[in-house]
C-alpha cells in the first residue's frame, strides 16, 4: 500500500472520532457550557487588558478573589519554588504594566506582570501573539539583578501559548537564566488548581473556568482530551501515513493560502473596486489592497523579528503610506495597537499569526479570510467617514 492508500486509511479512522467530538461540542454549545464573557466582550487577544491583567489578579494575595495568597503559592509551586519566596503581605500592588524606566538597550520598558515583596520578584514576559522586541528579556534581567541582587532575588518567567524559548532578539544574544512557561500545558495546569482550591467561591471558581475554556481555545485544546488521544494513537499505529502526511505540511498550508484565503480575498477585492496584491515568495511576504489614486494601502504583513525566514508568519495589518503624510498620527478606532513610524493610523495582529502551523489549519480554510475581509471594511468604513485621504 503507498503513502496516499495509507493517509486515505488513515483519515477514514480519524474521521468518526473527529465528528463525535463535534457533536459531543456542539451538544455543550447547546447547553450553554460555552458562554464566555472574555469571547464576548471580544477581549481574548488582548495580552494586556485580559489575559496579564487576570493572571495578575489571580497571583495577587489581595486580589479580589478572596482567596489570599492560595493561587499565588500554587504558582510558586509550578516554577518551584517555597510558598514563602514572596511574603504575601509585603507584596507591591504595581503589578501589570510597570513602567521601569525609559527603554534603552539594556534597561527600561514596562513589566507585564511582577509580584515582588521587596526582597524577591517573579517577573513574567507574557507573549501571546506579539513577536519579542528588541533586548526585552535582557531589560527585564537587569532589572532583577539591580533591584533583587541577592541569590535567588527574582526569577525571570518567559511565558508563551507553546512554550517555546525567547529569540536572540529578546535576549541579546546572553545566555540569560530564564523559566519558559506555557499557556497549553504549564498555566492550564495551575488554573485547574485554582478551580479546585475555590470550590467555594462560585463566582470565582466560574470565571476561572471560562478562562480556561478561552485558553484550551488558543492553544486549539478544543477537543475532549479522549478524542486526541484517540487520534494520537491511532497516527502511531500507521506511522509511515502520519510520517508522510507531516512532511507534506509546506505544501498543505500553501494549497489552503491559495484556495481558501487568496482566491476569496481577489473575489472580495474585484467586488470592493480595489487592487490587490500578492507578494508570495519573499521572506517576509504581504498582500496589499488598494484603489487608484491612494498614496498607500492596506497592508497585510509578515514581519520578520528573529533574523530568520518566516514566510507567513507573525502577520499583521495596518495601513501603509507610500509618502509621508502631514497629521497622519490619529489613531483608528478599527485597530488596537497605536501609530508607528511605520503605521500611522495603528496596526493590528491577526489572530493566526502562523499560516504554517498545523494547528490554524482549520482557521486557514474557514475564519481567515472572513477575518481579514471584516476588517478591511471597518478600515474602508473609518477613512470614509473621517475623510482621511491615503
Amino acid at each position: 500500500m503507498n503513502h496516499i492508500e495509507n493517509i486515505k486509511t488513515l483519515l477514514s479512522k480519524i474521521n468518526p472520532i473527529y465528528a463525535k467530538a463535534k457533536q459531543a461540542d456542539e451538544e455543550k454549545r447547546k447547553r450553554g457550557e460555552y458562554f464566555n464573557v472574555f469571547n464576548t466582550l471580544g477581549l481574548w487577544s488582548e495580552e494586556v487588558r485580559l489575559h496579564s491583567s487576570f493572571l495578575a489578579e489571580l497571583l495577587n494575595p489581595n486580589g479580589n478573589h478572596g482567596m489570599g495568597n492560595a493561587f499565588l503559592c500554587q504558582f510558586l509551586q509550578l516554577i518551584k519554588e517555597q510558598p514563602d519566596y514572596i511574603q504575601s503581605d509585603k507584596v507591591n500592588q504595581e503589578i501589570v504594566e510597570r513602567y521601569i524606566g525609559q527603554k534603552t538597550d539594556n534597561e527600561g520598558g514596562r513589566l507585564d506582570i511582577i509580584i515582588e515583596d521587596g526582597n524577591h520578584a517573579v517577573i513574567i514576559e507574557n507573549k501571546i501573539y506579539a513577536p519579542d522586541q528588541k533586548h526585552q528579556l535582557l531589560r527585564y534581567d537587569n532589572y532583577g539583578k539591580t533591584h533583587f541582587p541577592t541569590s535567588g532575588g527574582y526569577r525571570l518567567i518567559y511565558l508563551t501559548l507553546d512554550g517555546h524559548e525567547a529569540s536572540d532578539v529578546s535576549t541579546g544574544n546572553q545566555p540569560l537564566d530564564y523559566i519558559c512557561l506555557s499557556y497549553s500545558q504549564h498555566i492550564l495546569t495551575w488554573l485547574y488548581k485554582c478551580v479546585q482550591l475555590a470550590y467555594d467561591k462560585p463566582l470565582v471558581r466560574e470565571t476561572i473556568k471560562q478562562y480556561i475554556h478561552l485558553i484550551k481555545q488558543l492553544t486549539n485544546q478544543d477537543m475532549e482530551k479522549e478524542g486526541t488521544k484517540a487520534i494520537a494513537e491511532l497516527a502511531i499505529d500507521n506511522i509511515e501515513a502520519t510520517s508522510a502526511f507531516m512532511e507534506a505540511r509546506s505544501e498543505i498550508s500553501k494549497i489552503l493560502r491559495e484556495r481558501f484565503i487568496f482566491k476569496k480575498l481577489q473575489d472580495f477585492a474585484t467586488a470592493k473596486h480595489l487592487e490587490l496584491k500578492i507578494v508570495r515568495d519573499v521572506e517576509d511576504p504581504y498582500m496589499e489592497f488598494s484603489r487608484a489614486g491612494w498614496n498607500g494601502c492596506i497592508s497585510i504583513a509578515s514581519e520578520n523579528k528573529r533574523g530568520e525566514n518566516h514566510n507567513w508568519k507573525n502577520m499583521f495589518v495596518g495601513i501603509s503610506l507610500y509618502k509621508e503624510q502631514p497629521n497622519t498620527n490619529e489613531k483608528l478606532s478599527c485597530f488596537k495597537e497605536n501609530p508607528n513610524t511605520w503605521w500611522p493610523y495603528g496596526w493590528e495582529w491577526l489572530p493566526w499569526t502562523d499560516w504554517h502551523s498545523t494547528a490554524n489549519y482549520l482557521a486557514l480554510k474557514q475564519k481567515v479570510a472572513d477575518w481579514i475581509m471584516d476588517k478591511v471594511e471597518n478600515i474602508l468604513q473609518e477613512i470614509d467617514e473621517k475623510h482621511i485621504q491615503l
